[in-house]
């Protein structure tokens, strides 16, 4: 910092360069200890393997793997100890201190970047393994289902000086997911300048990673945050197409369960009917259950064929084989019957019990075992158990509400009797059709697309994420005994007609639905006109 000239720079780079070769690591103890460990454990299996030889013993293949592993673990450690003796690892060291003094001030106290520009790796949380009890000591936005880019908007911030910028693209899960909640709150301390939000398009051309520029100024939040969503990439000019299309967000926008980045007029809407409305997960009161996960959906699900011929082949097999349906088959008030069934070979079961069962899980054994590479995790369960253990399991015996993971529609359906639901959809133990006339209302779908994640783009039929922790903020509409029974009834008639024919005629039904569920919500003749052209 403080040369005046080239000559000086020179000087000090010399001076810089001669630091950086003079020092050096000394070996710790427990270093040599781990490799002096490494050596005597590899000669002791090779003074065995050499005992045999000269006893005319076989040698052991277990062992000779053994020696193979422990050499390769002592050359490892070796290889360690050169670089560290030979002063190898500041081999073209980049030391940013040195290189960049200007982050620092002349007390050599770092006062940070003006500028930080980035675009994270995308690692999930569950690659973080043990690095998450470093990362939830170190940072105000962990959680512990975050994936590693929330660390790197604190990170980034930290390093950046005060009123510097920051300018990331990452993912733009955090704005709805539960895990972004920190995150969310340390952010609105800042000054976010603005949001570029590509929703799915393809900016990476191996990853669909949801991507969002974000432009940060580290000071206090004082002005609005403009935002602009992107509809395709054929642009020449970012910067103009941003101009062009951006606005600013309310106040509302930035809520504390999720961000919803739309105009005045929706954040008024979806405002309206939290006011008339109770969240729907204090409605299921913890009873949001996931379909069941098999691990290997081949074996365990069958058709109407190999069932008729696992009872055929013995009787007592019918009683842990039930109709079965998939995300898929859920729909608009039914469910279709793809005369699929599950084989539930619960946890614990006894499988002999169930002699055609066994023999018929036996032809997947191989894929079937606990951590194979097929998709069985591991685990403690038996190969011929399913993988999860679902002790909900006697809820799908019941009446129940069942709604798929992914949806670009309202596809909220009732089922009145034994049905398992395979993990691509959940199901609310209920036989309240009032519930499902309002889930399955154009102004709960209005909402809902406001605050899920949307594969593709929402204005042209993309497709949500009906997960868990997001339709539970869903408020369902207060509504009197009489306006129950009217909306339970028109409910029932659809779901008998769709029961019959998946095509038949149900708009008079539904529209009569639509305009009550309006009316429970306060909405004025505006507000609904912009639901209906959504």
């Amino acid at each position: 910092r403080k040369a005046k000239n080239k000559e000086q720079k020179r000087e000090m780079e010399k001076l810089i360069s001669e630091i950086k070769s003079d020092f050096r690591i000394n070996i710790d103890d427990p270093f040599k200890k781990t490799l002096s460990s490494a050596r005597g454990k590899a000669e002791k299996i090779a003074t065995e393997i050499n005992t045999k030889k000269q006893w005319g013993e076989n040698t052991d293949k277990t062992l000779i793997k053994d020696l193979e592993k422990a050499t390769a673990r002592l050359k490892k450690l070796e290889t360690e100890r050169d670089d560290i003796e030979g002063n190898k690892i500041y081999e073209n060291a980049f030391e940013w201190r040195f290189e960049f003094p200007e982050v620092l001030n002349n007390d050599g106290e770092f006062v940070g970047f003006d500028v930080v520009i980035g675009n994270p790796p995308y690692i999930r949380q569950e690659e973080l393994g043990s690095s998450k009890k470093y990362l939830e000591t170190r940072y105000q936005v962990y959680a512990g289902t975050a994936d590693i880019l929330v660390y790197f908007f604190e990170l980034s911030l930290d390093i950046c000086m005060a009123k510097g910028q920051l300018c990331l693209i990452t993912s733009n899960k955090f704005m709805k997911a539960n895990y972004g909640r920190n995150l969310r709150k340390f952010l609105l301390q800042k000054q976010i300048r603005n949001i570029i939000d590509f929703g799915e398009l393809q900016v990476f051309e191996e990853a669909a990673t949801f991507p969002a520029i974000y432009f940060i100024e580290n000071v206090p939040r004082a002005n609005p945050v403009h935002f602009a969503q992107m509809k395709n990439l054929q642009f020449n000019s970012l910067k103009e197409v941003v101009t062009s299309i951006s606005f600013a967000l309310t106040e509302d926008s930035f809520g504390e369960e999720y961000w919803s980045l739309g105009s005045q007029s929706a954040n008024l809407i979806m405002e309206k009917m939290r006011q008339h409305g109770t969240l729907f997960g204090e409605i299921a009161g913890g009873k949001i259950y996931r379909g069941v996960l098999t691990g290997l959906n081949i074996a365990f699900v069958i058709d109407e064929n190999k069932r008729a011929e696992l009872i055929a082949k013995d009787s007592k097999s019918e009683e842990i084989i039930f109709p079965y349906a998939i995300g898929d088959d859920v729909r608009f008030y039914h469910i279709r019957d793809k005369k699929r069934y599950l084989i539930f070979a619960r946890r614990g079961i006894d499988i002999e019990r169930y002699p055609a069962i066994k023999k018929h899980l036996e032809g997947f054994k191989t894929s079937l075992m606990p951590g194979t590479n097929e998709g069985r995790k591991a685990g403690t369960y038996k190969w011929y158990e399913i993988q999860d253990s679902i002790a909900y399991f006697g809820e799908f015996e019941k009446p129940k509400i069942v709604f798929p993971d992914i949806a670009k529609e309202s596809r909220w359906a009732y089922s009145e009797g034994s049905l398992f639901i395979g993990n691509t959809a959940y199901i609310l133990p209920t036989n309240d059709f009032s519930i499902l006339a309002v889930m399955n209302s154009k102004a709960v779908f209005y909402f809902y697309s406001q605050i899920s994640s949307v594969l593709g783009d929402a204005e042209k039929g993309g497709r949500l994420r009906w997960i868990n922790q997001d339709v539970v903020k869903i408020p369902v509409a207060q509504m009197n005994n009489d306006e129950k029974i009217k909306l339970s009834n028109w409910a029932k008639e659809i779901h008998n007609k769709k029961k019959i024919s998946p095509i038949a005629d149900t708009l008079d039904l539904e529209n009569k639905i639509n305009t009550m569920v309006y009316k429970l919500y306060d909405l004025n003749s505006e507000e609904i006109k912009m639901i209906e052209n959504n």
